[in-house]
């Protein structure tokens, strides 16, 4: 049976304790409770103008900043340029050949159109499946906040050839091998033992041990749980509270696993639905894989959002919710209270903002430059190499690992097994377009709420997924759990089959630097006094805006 204690005693109030429990919120740690006396906007001693005069300096000045940035030389990892063209490189969703590889022709055309910003020459493409690309001249969009995404710079991903390319599919198939393994079990399973095992011969997995499986980057990814506390809360959607209890696919269902359906997915062909299990917490890779399947832009962000506002909605002495940061001059004021500027609403915009400018930096990377493979196209690379006997470019390290023999024992090929039907959407896979999102939205959240408060009587789901149970262990805190919720969200994509780590990793950093921007240019547009986000960075670093 679920454990009662799961889904009665995990209130709002017990969710976080110490500081955030008593409204001593900071936005970082070092920087007390003294907030500056003067906001960069402030008017200066003569008359200022008219409102339409001010306004358009705020909005001049922003523009100026912005453009003093430069643009970087982007630059791919070089797979897109090799010959036959597509061979390394996206191609989802155009026609292909009996051995997976794309129309050459069809491949250039798509390349050019993107390149030329013409709409009516990818209308003109000669495709033959149901499903359409994703949007690809959003890649030239340009947003009026924050930096434009040619001015932000992605490091380019592992080449499919290399040993970090290998080391990324291996992993790949190794989720696919322990979707279905509950996260409870993974410290006495065998299967996550080898996995570590071989992995850890790879040099981008140096050390790894079972503890530290399929963990992202920041700080807060080492410790606790597996997943973020704000998956497991319930979610205070005003009068509706939300339980966390999600219709995952069915385990056992993988996809994509046959010559046929692989290829008739690389043409652009559909598939059915899995079905739904029955609803429950996360527990397994494969319930984390359908939790970011099925979901909106900033959903998972907002639901930590609700969760983070709804901590202090006692604290109605001062007509504020306590986690605000003491920068915000709001949380010690008597009269008033925040409400367009620095309240709920505005933490609802600034996601919504982030949200989409980190779409639009990833669109320009991912068809601009990058334009790098999917794992499911790399799978079906190495399974003609194997059983085809085809020339093609597969990892030689990778061809070398235990786990592509266990997967054509279970499966009959060496495809990577996919937990959507449809595998990948059709569009390039570096960065991950959710992982960006995470970075952005998570970036403001920990830019508005304390980080350093510790996260009050944690959970983790039961070994059925239908319960939470208490969890013990050492502390989490807010800040380390929406850095894991940021890692989850991009990770659950990589559980699907459907990105590497890499896509994660980069997509992240590259929504810490949208997210940054935009509010950089937020800070001019308040009218209130001594205005400052301050927060910690995914590499543990601390900053300060401005």
């Amino acid at each position: 049976m679920p454990d009662e204690w799961a889904t009665s005693r995990l209130s709002r109030r017990r969710f976080v304790g110490g500081a955030l429990a008593t409204g001593v919120l900071a936005a970082c740690t070092d920087t007390g409770n003294d907030a500056p006396s003067s906001s960069p906007n402030d008017p200066p001693p003569s008359d200022p103008g008219t409102r339409s005069q001010v306004a358009r300096r705020v909005k001049v000045s922003a523009a100026d900043r912005q453009a003093e940035r430069g643009e970087p030389a982007h630059r791919s990892n070089g797979d897109p340029d090799l010959d036959p063209p597509g061979v390394l490189a996206y191609s989802k969703g155009l026609p292909h050949d009996g051995d997976g590889l794309p129309d050459p022709d069809v491949y250039r055309a798509l390349d050019r159109a993107v390149q030329a910003r013409d709409f009516a020459a990818i209308e003109r493409l000669a495709t033959t499946g149901e499903r359409r690309f994703v949007n690809p001249l959003g890649a030239w969009s340009i947003g009026l906040m924050g930096p434009d995404p040619a001015q932000l710079e992605l490091v380019p991903a592992p080449a499919v050839m290399s040993d970090a390319g290998a080391a990324e599919m291996a992993e790949l198939y190794w989720m696919a091998e322990l979707r279905d393994v509950p996260f409870t079990q993974w410290p006495t399973d065998d299967t996550v033992g080898l996995a570590a095992a071989e992995l850890g011969s790879f040099e981008l997995f140096d050390g790894i041990d079972a503890g530290r499986l399929f963990r992202g980057p920041t700080p807060g990814d080492i410790g606790g749980p597996y997943i973020s506390q704000f998956l497991y809360h319930r979610i205070p959607a005003a009068t509706l509270p939300v339980e966390q209890r999600i219709r995952a696919y069915l385990p056992g269902f993988d996809f994509l696993t046959t010559a046929d359906d692989w290829l008739r997915s690389q043409n652009g062909g559909l598939s059915q639905r899995p079905s739904p299990a029955t609803p429950r917490f996360v527990h397994t890779l494969r319930d984390l894989a359908s939790y970011v399947h099925q979901d909106y832009a900033f959903q998972l962000p907002l639901h930590a959002a609700l969760i983070l506002l709804a901590e202090g909605d006692d604290n109605d002495a001062v007509g504020v919710s306590v986690p605000y940061a003491p920068t915000n001059p709001y949380v010690n004021a008597r009269v008033q209270g925040p409400f367009t500027t620095l309240g709920q609403p505005f933490v609802m915009e600034l996601l919504g903002l982030a949200a989409n400018a980190a779409l639009r930096a990833a669109w320009y990377q991912k068809w601009l430059v990058h334009r790098r493979i999917r794992p499911e196209e790399v799978g079906g690379r190495v399974h003609h190499a194997l059983v085809g006997g085809v020339d093609v470019p597969a990892p030689p390290r990778l061809l070398e690992t235990s786990v592509l023999e266990r997967v054509r024992a279970r499966h009959g090929s060496f495809l990577l097994p996919q937990a959507y039907p449809d595998g990948c959407p059709l569009h390039t896979s570096y960065p991950s377009g959710h992982a960006t999102i995470a970075g952005a939205c998570v970036t403001v959240l920990k830019a508005l709420f304390d980080g350093s408060p510790e996260i009050d009587e944690p959970v983790v789901a039961t070994d059925d997924g239908l319960g939470l149970a208490h969890w013990d262990g050492e502390a989490l805190t807010v800040g380390g759990e929406l850095d894991k919720l940021a890692t989850n969200i991009g990770y659950g994509r990589n559980a699907a089959g459907i990105h590497y780590r890499s896509d994660g990793d980069g997509g992240m950093r590259l929504g810490e630097q949208v997210a940054i921007g935009l509010l950089e240019d937020i800070v001019g547009t308040l009218p209130e006094p001594g205005i400052r986000f301050a927060l910690t960075s995914f590499d543990g670093a601390r900053l300060s805006i401005p």
